[in-house]
């Protein structure tokens, strides 16, 4: 995912939207406007459902979560 400011990638993800937040995250602090983190742990044909969030230096936060339906892959 694309940020319009530097900012750091925390993905929360789970077999699950029900789990979500509570369930597996990937993070990297490295502040960029092109995201792009991980995800260990991952099961062959399972459906994952994740958001995302980013943090600028002035702490301040996003969280996308495609509306309260999650992302799914």
């Amino acid at each position: 995912w694309d940020t319009s400011k530097d900012s750091d990638s925390l993905v929360q993800y789970g077999e699950s939207p029900d789990n979500l937040p509570y369930n597996f995250t990937a993070y990297d602090p490295a502040l960029t406007t092109a995201h792009e983190v991980f995800l260990g742990s991952l099961k062959p044909n399972t459906t994952y459902y994740l958001r995302v969030t980013s943090r600028d230096r002035a702490g301040n936060a996003t969280t996308d979560d495609n509306q309260g339906n999650f992302y799914s892959f």
